[in-house]
């Protein structure tokens, strides 16, 4: 099965998946699981359900449509902001005007370290009696090396080098506050090969290092590229999404991988209507992971006087909060996640009940009969309404849809959205 983009793309969901039986020129593949989720939204009017996914292209048989302003004349371009992402089922577009508070478009994994592939650069800076010729490190006696200064929060990261040469090296890596953060010694040989080492920082900004400590034998280093990425990933994993991306003078993607939109702590997208109501019934989700420890906001909607249903960050537990002028409801979706793991929670609610979810598990349903009814009348990705901070970390695709949705129809939506991040529940 494949799906027909040549649609309609202003009109409902009904409209813009078509499926034909057989048409491998669209290049698209349909998998069980996006077919199933098709299935799900078709049920729903394009006025009640919405789906926002970063990224270019078609992807899994939607069209991503990212634009970097506001208005919607400039598409999105990788590594560029996003000012604009098009409902991709519905007409409730999600957008931000103000520069400083878009997020930026990324794909796979991104290397955060700049001139990656240059050791001539002045951002390689020399050690003891090291000295430079091209892409060659030369390091004549120990503690001769080269490092980077890389500009980061906290965290956890891992460092790649692609080295070369003959007898033994160190990678490693150093801030002020913790020290030394790991060493990894390698023996070096003739193939040019990734080396990766991964280490958790409590303090920002860190140095990535290579080069001759101690007993180490190499004279010289030939130098491959290097990169930081958050999380702590394998030479295999770096490698699957098409090796270090190549650097100059800011971040870069990868070219394989999920696309997703990256927030830092102060940028949000904001939806211009009413989703839903606090009397409805609901289903709101989110693919995403936390990059940074604070009280981000994943998937909102706002309304005067403190009204507010959201999905959001509690030390690194994503939480329901719900306020409509009664009695605040708090709800534990899951346990602490640990940052730079991604992960798809969410809220179902049907009648007066509603649920928590995370990873397609749910939580033991609670009242909101307390909750109040006061209107909700804007939509926001990434924002903490209830005056947290905003999101520090990606969000793969967001979910909001008014209906009473079964268990099972939530359980598909679940597994959807882990799909946008590679992964399967």
């Amino acid at each position: 099965m494949t799906v027909d983009l040549n649609v309609n793309r202003a009109v409902g969901i009904r409209n813009k998946l078509s499926i034909l039986p057989n048409n491998s020129v669209l290049g698209f593949v349909q998998t069980p699981i996006s077919q199933a989720f098709f299935d799900v939204l078709r049920k729903y009017p394009s006025g009640d359900a919405h789906l926002y996914l970063p990224g270019i292209g078609v992807i899994n048989g939607l069209t991503a449509g990212n634009y970097l302003d506001s208005a919607k004349t400039t598409p999105a371009t990788l590594d560029g902001l996003i000012g604009a992402i098009k409902d991709a089922s519905g007409s409730i577009d999600a957008s931000q005007s103000n520069t400083n508070s878009k997020p930026t478009l990324r794909r796979g994994i991104v290397n955060l370290l700049t001139y990656s592939n240059d050791l001539t650069n002045a951002a390689w800076v020399l050690q003891g009696t090291a000295n430079k010729s091209g892409q060659t490190l030369n390091t004549p006696n120990s503690n001769d090396s080269v490092y980077h200064l890389v500009t980061c929060a906290s965290g956890t990261y891992t460092a790649g080098f692609i080295l070369s040469g003959s007898g033994t090296c160190h990678i490693f890596g150093y801030n002020g506050t913790d020290g030394n953060l790991g060493y990894v010694q390698i023996a070096l040989t003739a193939t040019p090969t990734l080396y990766v080492t991964s280490y958790t920082a409590t303090a920002a900004n860190i140095l990535i290092e290579f080069g001759r400590m101690g007993a180490d034998t190499a004279t010289s280093v030939t130098f491959g590229g290097a990169g930081l990425f958050t999380g702590t990933l394998s030479a295999a994993q770096i490698l699957a999404c098409g090796g270090i991306p190549l650097t100059t003078s800011a971040p870069a993607s990868s070219a394989i991988g999920p696309y997703y939109a990256q927030y830092s702590g102060a940028q949000s997208m904001s939806l211009s209507a009413p989703l839903f109501q606090m009397s409805d019934d609901f289903y709101f989700a989110t693919a995403a992971v936390q990059t940074g420890d604070n009280s981000g906001g994943l998937v909102s909607v706002d309304g005067p006087n403190a009204a507010t249903a959201m999905i959001y960050m509690s030390s690194k537990s994503p939480m329901i909060y719900m306020n409509g002028g009664g009695t605040p409801l708090f709800k534990l979706c899951a346990a602490a996640i640990p940052l730079g793991v991604p992960f798809v929670t969410g809220a179902h609610k049907v009648g007066s009940l509603v649920t928590g979810r995370c990873e397609a598990i749910p939580t033991a349903p609670v009242s909101t009969s307390a909750v109040g009814g006061a209107a909700l009348t804007t939509g926001y990705i990434g924002r903490n309404v209830i005056g947290g901070a905003d999101l520090i970390g990606n969000t793969y695709a967001s979910i909001y849809i008014k209906g009473a949705l079964s268990a099972s129809d939530v359980n598909i939506c679940d597994r959807w959205l882990a799909m946008m991040q590679g992964r399967t529940l």
